[in-house]
């Protein structure tokens, strides 16, 4: 099974978004989950992350990986 959503929770405030995504990745357990966030920091509770700027991937991996000084990841995620 696949889920994608898509800015779902763009309208509410940040603690909502967290406890939604939380919700939805208990239902999604054992299932792939695409999820477009206009908010990086919530892609800290994701196995993957593919950060894309003007309609092309600029990075990807592990959040692990991203969430470091000098890569667009970490620079989205500071500022949400």
């Amino acid at each position: 099974d696949l889920v994608i959503i898509n800015e779902a929770t763009a309208v509410f405030d940040g603690s909502t978004q967290a406890r939604v995504l939380e919700r939805v990745l208990e239902r999604c357990r054992g299932c792939g989950l695409i999820w477009v966030l206009h908010r990086a920091d919530l892609a800290r509770r994701l196995d993957r992350v593919l950060v894309v700027q003007h309609g092309k991937i600029v990075e990807q991996g592990r959040v692990a990986e991203l969430d470091r000084p000098g890569t667009n990841f970490h620079e989205l995620a500071a500022a949400a």
